[in-house]
């Protein structure tokens, strides 16, 4: 099967900082979007489309709203690979 989905544009950015790979730390993820955090260059995250990134987008179209590190935990993955 194949899906296409064409966009436009995209920010390849992340607003977070962190991974969304692994489970959130206690106090949270640092926010990194604001004007002064994205002023400081180290702030800026470049991000590439990748295969977490296909699949986040699967899960979302098919209703899995949970994280994908918390998906591929589950033995009855729909999308297990």
């Amino acid at each position: 099967m194949q899906i296409i989905i064409e966009y436009e544009s995209s920010w390849r950015n992340s607003f977070l900082d962190g991974s969304n790979n692994e489970p959130l730390p206690k106090q949270g993820r640092k926010f990194i979007g604001s004007m002064t955090n994205l002023s400081d260059v180290k702030n800026f995250i470049q991000r590439d489309v990748t295969l977490d990134t296909v699949m986040g987008l699967l899960n979302r179209l098919i209703g899995d709203q949970r994280k994908l590190y918390q998906a591929r935990e589950q033995d009855n993955y729909y999308l297990n690979q």
